[in-house]
């Protein structure tokens, strides 16, 4: 494997590349990781789901927080918006 990368400079470099795209990648999910317990209760979801609804069915002025607009599993990550936790 060492020789494959020292005679093809394409591959040595597409390897920086991913080691690169790697350490971004690590980074959020360190991130998101400090935060697994808030994600993971289930109440936070269906709590969520409450606000969202009531949010269709009034109006948005009286909302100040933002919270994620859709309910799967990336969603907070994906959104940068937290859950409702109350």
């Amino acid at each position: 494997m060492e020789q494959f990368f020292q005679k093809d400079s394409m591959v040595r470099q597409s390897q920086l590349v991913v080691d690169w795209l790697e350490s971004i990648a690590k980074d959020e999910i360190r991130d998101f990781s400090d935060n697994i317990e808030y994600y993971a209760k289930s109440e936070y979801w269906e709590n969520t789901l409450h606000t969202l609804k009531l949010r269709r069915n009034q109006s948005s002025s009286g909302f100040s927080r933002p919270l994620v607009t859709e309910l799967d599993p990336d969603a907070p990550i994906r959104q940068k918006r937290p859950l409702q936790h109350q």
